[in-house]
């Protein structure tokens, strides 16, 4: 399955697989390096929260 991520340094937008998520990853355009946030743990937060949810460059998950 493919997902949608974005660079938190230059802002550019890929398509990658969705078992990088979690995964240390370094960006093609700006060479910058971040981990790719866990999209399963975002969706189960956010079925028990019932609120928007937000996952930072750390795979950090806000609601």
């Amino acid at each position: 399955m493919i997902i949608k991520a974005k660079c938190p340094h230059c802002y550019k937008e890929f398509n990658v697989d969705k078992q990088l998520q979690g995964k240390l990853c370094q960006c093609r355009k700006c060479s910058g390096l971040f981990r790719m946030p866990e999209l399963d743990r975002a969706i189960s937060k956010s079925k028990s929260l019932k609120s928007n949810v937000f996952v930072d460059a750390k795979g950090n998950v806000y609601g």
